[in-house]
């Protein structure tokens, strides 16, 4: 065997550590989707107290004037709290009750793209000045009659923010995992430097991780009150830096020149952040780029020759530069390189990765490290020679 399939075979996972990996992570999903649940069903209680309050303000029998509204006065005769229902016109000519119209919009079942096209002037924050009362109400009868759409359904306003709410949570899901497992990966990589010299960093961008008390559903917690920031970059003894962004996810850079090293870490963030989506041979002319890693969780066993496949936009070829996966979770059967018949792990698409870690097993918050020393002795390795330490 090869040395790269020696280094890789040991990032393999049982199929007991893959199911407590899967459940350490999940946990943590599930208590960032129950926390967005109960806030969502706390703006759907919101709603009604919201709009209740200009109930007592508004006339729903005068036709004529619900009518410049595109109301019918059919439509709320013998209704009550017509007010939840549809927005009276009141609402659109009073700079006062502006404030409302966006709830209006929320409860109307229109996209957002949808809503900026058809109903320009009602998605503005505040009541347009320069634009007269029969263009407003002309908007707000358009509106009307997605609202009297939604009331012929049979649902209530305060449904459909919690519609609407739980769209949101679940299509934040595969975000927010990746933030979970970035945040890990910046765990493993501070402990991994801190190791390799104990003033290895000189200056941090961003929230330096703990190195204890890190599991999945710890880091949530440290991230759900929304003041703190994940760590973004490591600036290094060595002058080199460590960026955590996106497309890569992890970037070991240095400034090409004597001189020219970084005073910050925000100093190199900002620089690869500007730098990252331009062509390579532009970036290499200002930039050493000594690794590129990609973190990925993939907790679905069965989809990892998929997986396997993604990366950045360049091979390490094109990149000219050394790439690095750090994933969970990776089975033995995948990474095993004497395993018959297909072995994408070590296939023409994989070629993109000189090195490949078990994200896990690096993270270490449960004693993972210690039980995979071997495995964590050559991220170390690979970290030093990456960083110059």
């Amino acid at each position: 065997m090869s040395s790269f399939e020696v280094r890789a075979k040991r990032a393999a996972m049982s199929d007991a550590e893959i199911k407590k990996f899967v459940s350490d992570f999940t946990e943590a999903l599930v208590e960032l989707a129950l926390r967005e649940t109960y806030n969502i069903d706390q703006n759907a209680r919101g709603f009604g107290v919201e709009l209740d309050s200009v109930a007592d303000s508004l006339d729903w029998s005068d036709s004529s004037s619900l009518s410049a509204a595109g109301i019918d006065v059919l439509w709320v005769t013998g209704v009550d709290d017509p007010h939840r229902i549809y927005m009276h016109p009141d609402i659109v000519t009073s700079r006062e009750r502006w404030k409302h119209v966006s709830t209006y919009l929320q409860i109307s079942m229109v996209s957002d793209k949808s809503v900026r096209l058809l109903l320009p002037n009602l998605t503005r924050r505040r009541r347009p000045t320069d634009v007269p009362d029969y263009r407003l109400l002309a908007e707000a009868s358009v509106l009307n009659r997605y609202l009297h759409l939604v009331r012929n359904s049979g649902l209530t306003g305060d449904r459909i923010i919690q519609y609407q709410g739980d769209l949101k949570t679940h299509g934040r899901g595969q975000n927010q995992s990746g933030q979970i497992g970035a945040a890990g990966a910046s765990v493993a990589i501070l402990a991994g430097l801190r190791e390799i010299s104990t003033d290895a960093i000189r200056d941090i961008y961003g929230t330096e991780p703990p190195l204890s008390g890190n599991s999945p559903s710890d880091l949530v917690r440290l991230m759900s009150p929304g003041d703190y920031e994940i760590a973004k970059c490591y600036l290094l003894s060595s002058d080199r830096a460590v960026v955590f962004s996106a497309d890569p996810d992890v970037a070991i850079i240095s400034r090409i020149g004597g001189g020219r090293s970084y005073n910050t870490a925000k100093e190199a963030y900002d620089e690869w952040s500007m730098l990252k989506r331009q062509p390579v041979e532009n970036r290499r002319s200002i930039l050493h780029q000594a690794a590129l890693g990609e973190v990925k969780t993939a907790l679905d066993p069965s989809n990892l020759h998929e997986r396997l496949a993604l990366g950045s936009r360049e091979n390490r070829i094109e990149a000219g530069s050394k790439r690095f996966l750090m994933m969970a979770v990776l089975t033995e059967d995948i990474l095993d390189p004497e395993r018959p018949g297909r072995r994408a792990i070590y296939g023409r698409d994989a070629q993109r990765f000189e090195d490949i870690f078990n994200l896990y097993f690096l993270w270490g918050y449960d004693g993972a490290r210690g039980e995979h020393h071997q495995h964590w002795e050559d991220f170390k390795t690979a970290l030093q020679r990456w960083t110059g330490l």
